[in-house]
């Protein structure tokens, strides 16, 4: 037995050093050489082979056919390497979606299908064909497989979607639909994939302002982030995204605040808002709330008024991005005059630094009692 082992090796070696004469120096007799050892019977020697395919990367193109054949006969010790060089390869490894896809079936190894996913997305919109049994993916795993393992299959069958999704917009009305899922894991995952594809599509906006009233918090967070990230300024989102503002889950209310910052609104409606948000028991929400004012600035008197509040917060942080943010307005913010001055005295350093560069944009001199005052701290 051992003696057959040498053989095969040695026939291996000669039909590389072979491949090496014929093919010359460069890119394409490195991938031949692999291309022969994925078909040795050794296992590790497979698995390095698909290793290396995966380091040229596109260039291993014509391997795909080889890799393709060892996707088929591979055990889950080599798979995890196979499907990575073919993800690697990207849109040309296209004729592997088929057999990718049926690696996502898999109920046996959730291993597979996680490194399924992962390649599928690696191809990217050439693998839009993909997307059912991708959404199909989010949804299974807490009866069949491990809920500590099967998370990575929701998290890459996501990343995945992302990737395919991008220039491919026939994906987006699938996953308007799977938004609708009865299966919360589903529209968590959903809700997030649509803020992050590329381009953005605004056709998904209708269902995300819906799911602002998702039953489940995270699904309601994912959607509200999402909203923001499109970045529709439509009056329905940014109406919706101020109700969320009184959420009963802290962190759907930071999400709603960060995203109304990012769509930049200015209307009296989100100002009166922002400034109850001021009084939110949680410290993020409050400075997120402080700093979407900030953004506004002084196109409402409201505004100056609600980050002179803000000063006083207990939270430290909130104080900091409160000074910062009547820095930012300049001469507009003089109503806020007397308490930057006695924010001077703060507890703080950053506090003080902050509310000192503020006084000085406002255009008033003081005698900073620190160091470095044209920087300021967040």
């Amino acid at each position: 037995m051992l003696n057959s082992k040498k053989v095969r090796m040695r026939q291996v070696l000669v039909l590389s050093l072979s491949l090496l004469l014929i093919s010359g120096c460069g890119v394409n007799w490195k991938v031949n050489i692999q291309i022969l050892r994925l078909q040795s019977k050794n296992t590790s020697l497979r698995r390095h082979a698909a290793g290396v395919l995966a380091g040229i990367g596109p260039e291993a193109k014509a391997a795909v056919p080889a890799l393709i054949q060892a996707l088929k006969n591979a055990d889950s010790e080599v798979f995890g390497s196979v499907a990575m060089a073919l993800g690697e390869i990207g849109p040309e490894a296209r004729a592997a979606v088929p057999v990718l896809i049926q690696a996502l079936k898999d109920r046996d190894d959730w291993s597979i299908r996680r490194e399924a996913a992962v390649a599928l997305g690696g191809i990217g919109p050439e693998a839009r064909a993909a997307v059912p049994v991708l959404i199909q993916a989010l949804r299974e795993g807490n009866s069949q497989i491990s809920k500590t393992f099967y998370p990575t299959v929701h998290r890459n069958a996501a990343d995945s979607l992302v990737q395919i999704g991008s220039q491919a917009k026939e994906v987006v009305p699938d996953l308007i639909q799977a938004l609708n899922d009865p299966d919360e894991s589903v529209r968590y995952y959903v809700a997030e994939v649509l803020g992050r594809i590329e381009p953005k599509d605004k056709s998904a906006v209708p269902v995300l302002i819906q799911s602002l009233n998702d039953p489940d918090e995270s699904v309601r967070r994912n959607a509200a982030r999402s909203l923001g990230q499109i970045g529709s300024d439509d009056q329905a989102v940014i109406t919706s995204l101020t109700q969320a503002l009184n959420d009963p889950d802290d962190n759907v209310r930071r999400y709603a605040a960060v995203s109304l910052g990012q769509i930049g609104s200015e209307t009296k409606g989100l100002v009166h808002s922002l400034i109850q948000a001021l009084n939110d028991p949680d410290d993020n929400v409050r400075r997120n709330a402080v700093e979407v004012l900030g953004l506004i600035g002084s196109e409402a008197k409201e505004v100056v008024s609600g980050l002179i509040q803000a000063l006083n917060d207990p939270n430290k942080s909130v104080r900091r991005k409160a000074a910062m943010a009547l820095g930012r307005i300049g001469p507009e913010a003089r109503a806020a005059i007397p308490t930057l001055t006695q924010a001077l005295n703060d507890p703080d350093r950053a506090v003080r630094r902050n509310a000192a560069w503020a006084l000085k944009k406002i255009n008033i001199e003081t005698e900073l009692i620190e160091e470095g005052d044209d920087e300021f701290d967040s």
